[in-house]
């Protein structure tokens, strides 16, 4: 049960790699920020000193430690891997056309029901929905009434979304997380509010 106060949740995902300015997929792989990256990431703590999160956690992925290294430089936070990007498996590193190009029905098929059918050695968005939805229940029952910051990836954050909203995990592309941005939410008993979504515009990028 959320408490009546309210969870006020800060949602921010990772700046940008060389692989995000490349197209490139990436998931479990641990590329550092790019020069764009840190500088949003330097933006992002701007903004976040307009708040004051009491709670702040990250994947454990490198580009969301750096981030948040960045942006909250004298903060401790705690990592937890099930809020980490969907493993893209044989894909890792690859663009979308030579995804396309190099595994033609892999793809297609994916790209028709990714909530069934991974990436070659990859994750089915159900796997990643699971540990999404538990990792969001246990911050929610835990930061009950409180500020909790998230540092985190795409889809894990359109996950999380698709879950407090209750939308159909099949729509969950239709919540747009940019590099470096940050979106607040409150959640309550009743229902949960936006805020705001995407502070701060960076131009798209695969994850």
């Amino acid at each position: 049960m959320i408490d009546p106060r309210g969870l006020r949740l800060l949602l921010a995902r990772h700046g940008a790699t060389a692989w995000n300015e490349a197209g490139r997929y990436q998931g479990r792989a641990d590329e550092g920020l790019s020069e764009r990256g840190h500088t949003q990431a330097l933006q992002l703590g701007q903004w976040l000193s307009e708040e004051t999160p009491e709670i702040v956690l990250h994947s454990g992925a490198r580009r969301t430690a750096e981030t948040l290294a960045r942006a909250l430089p004298t903060v401790q936070a705690n990592s937890d891997p099930r809020w980490r990007e969907i493993d893209h498996g044989e894909w890792e590193g690859l663009t979308y056309r030579q995804v396309l190009d190099q595994h033609p029905e892999q793809a297609c098929a994916h790209w028709a029901d990714p909530l069934h059918i991974p990436a070659p050695q990859g994750e089915t968005l159900l796997a990643v929905a699971e540990r999404v939805q538990a990792a969001t229940n246990d911050l929610i029952a835990q930061y009950a009434g409180r500020c909790v910051l998230l540092v985190a990836h795409a889809t894990s954050l359109q996950i999380l979304c698709c879950h407090v909203f209750q939308t159909p995990l099949a729509l969950y592309w239709q919540w747009k997380f940019d590099l470096g941005s940050l979106s607040c939410l409150e959640l309550y008993q009743s229902g949960t509010i936006i805020n705001w979504l995407n502070r701060g515009y960076t131009r798209p990028a695969s994850c």
